[in-house]
């Protein structure tokens, strides 16, 4: 086995683990949501959560991004 052989079998193996800790934080973050937006940080208000399960973004930054979607 050369050095080629051997960076592709690290590469493969990093990629592996990367895509391991990405579904292992998403199944965390379905069990575990936390109440804060993933934009500004700020806590995400009860009724939303309730009203939107599962919601990641406050009003105003869902709003926000809604409207950059829209100019896009």
């Amino acid at each position: 086995m050369d050095i080629f052989d051997q960076a592709q079998q690290f590469d493969a193996q990093f990629c592996a683990m990367s895509i391991d800790a990405v579904k292992r934080l998403a199944a965390r973050k379905r069990l575990y949501p936390d109440n804060d937006c993933d934009l500004c940080g700020k806590e995400i208000p009860l009724a939303r959560r309730e009203a939107v399960p599962g919601c990641e973004l406050c009003v105003d930054c869902q709003n926000s991004k809604e409207r950059l979607n829209e100019r896009r």
